[in-house]
């Protein structure tokens, strides 16, 4: 995201927010405990796929990580797992109203990269589904 804040001669203050993409990318892993969150795969984790609306990604596993990468912003509606049940954050970083996450879909969301820092370093958050037996992850997104 670029942010622009300015005041004109009247005193009026005015913000101007751009993203470049609501690119979001999905990860699957056995433990969250020692992830390098801006590598995954480095750390083990497995890339299930990206998308820019809501999707289904396939892979069985304890943990995910959405992540929004760098210049993207995400509004994430809820995460929903193959067993039905609908999951809310463990971790966070760089999300806003991440208690948002969870339950039915109702147009209320979690931003994922929304702060300046997140134009050079995205956002993300992780799910924790241990012992659940997930085959895959569904992610709503918000218009």
């Amino acid at each position: 995201m670029f942010q622009f804040e300015y005041e004109d001669t009247l005193k009026n203050s005015y913000t101007l927010n751009y993203s470049f993409g609501n690119l979001y990318e999905v990860y699957g892993g056995n433990s969250y405990a020692g992830v390098d969150y801006c590598d995954p795969v480095g750390s083990g984790f497995t890339l299930l796929g990206s998308a820019t609306n809501a999707a289904t990604f396939s892979g069985a596993y304890n943990v995910y990580l959405v992540r929004a990468p760098k210049h993207n912003v995400v509004k994430v509606d809820t995460v929903r797992g193959s067993n039905g049940l609908y999951y809310s954050t463990h971790i966070t970083g760089n999300t806003s109203d991440y208690q948002n996450i969870g339950g039915a879909p109702d147009g209320l969301y979690a931003t994922v990269g929304p702060t300046p820092r997140g134009f050079f370093t995205g956002g993300l958050f992780v799910l924790d589904a241990t012992g659940h037996g997930l085959s895959s992850l569904t992610v709503c997104i918000s218009p």
